[in-house]
């Protein structure tokens, strides 16, 4: 459920009035005449010193630099292949040890999907396909340690349970025949579903199976183009691209993203994102058997269409925020209606799906079809927003779509910022952008607690979590945060030093350490452990926020002298907590210690709030290893292993923490 929002009454003003404020003058705070003495007022921000005009290249700074790069060498995410990455390296995971049948019990098919088994037929479509594609050297254990029929359902079973469970539901489970699917998307749905397990040797199985499911779907498009317009072939690839660049595996990693283009090409040139394409199909009261079925039919394509056009879209969008690039789909040409209500979308039959239409959907002749295109247009010029489809979809894919905006202010205040730090140069349109940009996502938020409050299943976690990575990527320069933290070496970290050690004077700084703690609070109310996908590399900007903050305001104020005034009163700012008073004074004024609730200490006291301790940001390895421990302490027995991916991120976040407390800010 989102979290309950604060009233004006509870904060003694309107809290994000004053947020988005950017000409709050100091004398507008008199009401918090609690504090005392007032902090930081008298503090001028301190010039960022150029590190070339610098004699002493033994600097805090300096060991910083080279301590953070030393952090991302050894944990491994500098990567460049070598001649032993290539595309056969992971076709030993098809060759199952003899005695992998142990875990044979926890492969039981699920009874809810009893009428969808396999045939042998199926299982020799499938290990066909493997056969055609898999290495040489693989291929006799292979074919002895197949799983068997029984096995696969299992795999299978676990695929459409994640489907029916899952945010974002794009396969249509009730017309899903095993029998019946191309080898491709029968071969990548077991993949997933071994992808998915908590078994280490069907895990690399799932793995093993994506590159040759990707390179025959490629071939099928090689061999005869028209099958590029094959939707099962296309839903095939969007799963193990979607397996594949959250796999930890750097080489398999590289390939899905530079795969993402040929899908999206065919996409567009298909004319799929286009709102003509997708006439109303609307059943009537006196529609029935086969008329109806027909209907029913034509809708589950239309709708199946719909999302995987959908679904690429947040994929996109997803790696672009994660990878920090540009993203390659444009909420300007997503003119294809959103998709419809989950609840037609899980009905079982025809008749079912007729009365629940009727049911959501009395009044036919007054519906319209709502785009991201269109609901974007609307949202920028303030009109009211479409509720015609389904809400949770919605408000998904209209916060992907936000990032676009959000990323190409970015792109260029960096660009500006970065390039000529000292010219004075900038542009005046810059901070009223972003100022629209923040009001923008105050309007969103404002929907959303809304609608967590009608219709909690609305407002899912990864909505609430990605609405304040988007808010927290607004005011925080990503790109050079990474860079500070040696992901490009050491030269890198010095030239955008002195930005950073602007930024993290200003209110922009402090508005998003702020939303990167509140992206913590939402992570750690996450109902799915362990933390995976996407959202451990957003886990991991939001600490790279904190880190960074911490340890060159820890710097500047040793190298300068300035008196921690702060941290002498002790106003201990929450910043993973609900917001009061505390926040907004340091949101505008800088004035408090901003910390971060210990998890390890609320363990210890059983969830007490108010006994558990706050770490400062100014301790940059505790707060490094706190956000670290929160990837990977869920990892319970019935989640044996820990996701490559979140495994890799830890280690890394880890490194950092070290490299903190090698220079003295534990």
């Amino acid at each position: 459920m989102y979290p309950p929002p604060m009233s004006a009454h509870d904060l003694n003003i309107g809290f994000w009035d004053d947020y988005l404020d950017t000409n709050m003058s100091l004398e507008d705070t008199t009401t918090f005449n609690s504090f005392s003495p007032p902090l930081n007022r008298n503090v001028p921000a301190t010039q960022a010193v150029p590190l070339d005009d610098r004699k002493d290249m033994n600097t805090l700074e300096q060991k910083a630099f080279r301590a953070a790069a030393n952090a991302f060498q050894e944990s491994g995410w500098n990567w460049s292949p070598s001649s032993q990455d290539r595309r056969s390296a992971e076709h030993g995971g098809l060759s199952l040890p003899h005695d992998w049948a142990r875990q044979e019990d926890i492969l039981q098919p699920d009874s809810a999907f009893s009428a969808k088994r396999m045939r042998p037929t199926d299982r020799e479509r499938v290990m066909g396909l493997l056969l055609t594609y898999c290495s040489k050297q693989h291929l006799a254990r292979m074919v002895s340690t197949f799983p068997p029929i029984d096995s696969l359902d299992g795999l299978v079973h676990r695929f459409l349970r994640c489907q029916i469970s899952g945010r974002e539901p794009w396969i249509h489970i009730p017309t899903f025949d095993p029998t019946t699917i191309r080898p491709e998307l029968l071969a990548a749905v077991l993949a997933s579903g071994a992808c998915s397990m908590p078994v280490e040797v069907i895990t690399k199985l799932g793995y093993a199976m994506i590159d040759i499911v990707r390179t025959a779907v490629i071939d099928n498009w090689h061999g005869d183009n028209s099958l590029s317009r094959d939707l099962q072939l296309l839903q095939a690839l969007l799963i193990t691209l979607d397996l594949a660049i959250w796999s930890g595996n750097r080489c398999m990693m590289e390939i899905a993203e530079s795969t993402m283009g040929p899908s999206i090409t065919i996409i567009r040139r298909a004319g799929w994102l286009r709102e003509d394409v997708y006439p109303l199909i609307e059943p009537h009261e006196t529609d029935g058997g086969v008329q109806l079925h027909q209907k029913w039919t034509a809708w589950v394509q239309q709708e199946s269409q719909k999302r995987l056009c959908y679904r690429t879209f947040l994929f996109d969008a997803r790696v672009s925020m994660t990878r920090m690039t540009s993203p390659t789909m444009s909420f300007t040409e997503m003119a294809l209606p959103y998709p419809e209500r989950d609840e037609l979308w899980l009905a079982t039959t025809a008749d079912e799906w007729k009365a629940l239409f009727l049911e959501h959907c009395p009044h036919q002749e007054a519906r319209t079809k709502i785009s991201l295109a269109e609901d974007m247009r609307v949202l920028i010029s303030e009109g009211s927003s479409h509720k015609n489809c389904d809400a949770a979809w919605r408000n998904t894919i209209l916060l992907h779509g936000i990032w676009r905006l959000i990323w190409g202010h970015r792109e260029v205040e960096d660009l500006l910022q970065v390039s000529r730090p000292d010219s004075g140069e900038s542009s005046s349109s810059l901070p009223s952008r972003g100022e629209g940009l923040a009001k923008l996502l105050n309007k969103i938020r404002l929907e959303l607690e809304l609608a967590s409050k009608l219709r909690p299943a609305d407002v899912t976690g990864d909505i609430i979590l990605t609405q304040e990575f988007l808010n927290m990527a607004l005011h925080a320069p990503i790109q050079s945060l990474q860079a500070f933290a040696g992901k490009d070496g050491v030269a890198a970290g010095q030239r955008v030093y002195p930005m950073l050690e602007e930024w993290t004077q200003s209110k922009s700084a402090r508005r998003a350490v702020w939303h990167a703690g509140q992206l913590i609070r939402a992570t750690r109310q996450a109902s799915t452990r362990p933390i995976q996908e996407w959202r451990v590399v957003i886990v991991y900007h939001a600490s790279l926020v904190f880190w960074a903050y911490g340890i060159i305001s820890s710097i500047r104020q040793k190298r300068d002298a300035i008196p921690d005034s702060a941290s002498l009163v002790k106003i201990t700012v929450c910043l993973d907590q609900e917001p009061d008073s505390t926040t907004r004074r340091f949101i505008n004024l800088g004035e408090g210690v901003p910390c971060l609730l210990d998890l390890a200490s609320l363990e210890a006291r059983q969830d007490d709030f108010t006994e558990a301790q706050n770490v400062p940001l100014r301790k940059a390895s505790s707060i490094m290893q706190t956000t670290a421990r929160m990837l990977t302490d869920d990892t319970t027995d019935s989640h044996r292993i820990c996701p490559p991916l979140t495994e890799s991120f830890a280690k890394l976040m880890n490194e950092l923490a070290r490299s903190a407390k090698a220079i003295g800010l534990g």
